[in-house]
């Protein structure tokens, strides 16, 4: 149980818990919104000079990306909704 005293370092306490990659991102967020769209657009500017398939070491370690083309493409194809 906590004691009365311990509500003004419940916030310490708190912050003691939170995982570190949240503490970052609360701290950084603009930064890492803003690398975001460095990475959307570099992955624009070189996915079609890259032969996937010779290699596919990156598919071990990341997710395709989807877009909304994609899944429109997908959804017509499999006569879906998307």
């Amino acid at each position: 149980m906590i004691k009365p005293s311990d509500y003004k370092s419940l916030h310490l306490l708190a912050a003691k818990s939170t995982p570190k990659w949240k503490r970052f991102y609360t701290q950084n967020k603009k930064k890492v919104e803003g690398l975001d769209l460095v990475v959307h657009a570099l992955h624009a500017k070189y996915s079609d000079a890259i032969a996937c398939l010779e290699c596919a070491r990156c598919c071990k370690a990341l997710g395709p990306r989807i877009e909304d083309k994609d899944l429109e493409r997908m959804a017509k194809a499999l006569r879906m909704k998307t």
